[in-house]
């Protein structure tokens, strides 16, 4: 089902028919142009890694905090 305010902006579409669909429904994939660009930013700082202080930096401590954060996010989500 589509918005007739959206049908003039339909740029491609094709029927899913799928063996393993349980019934005689398809689902329909639409493309849809709406006349703007999105931008693509990215969030993730840029680090200079030429001016890191490696030493700060221990394989026991990085393997340590790992997993305090694994097994933080396992009490949180696993009943």
């Amino acid at each position: 089902m589509i918005s007739s305010s959206l049908i003039d902006k339909i740029t491609d579409f094709c029927v899913l028919n799928s063996q393993d669909m349980t019934s005689d429904h398809f689902r329909i994939e639409a493309s849809i142009s709406m006349g703007y660009q999105l931008e693509n930013k990215s969030t993730a700082k840029e680090f200079n890694y030429k001016k890191a202080n490696w030493q700060l930096f221990t394989i026991d401590q990085l393997n340590d905090k790992i997993t305090e954060k694994i097994i933080f996010a396992s009490h949180k989500s696993i009943p």
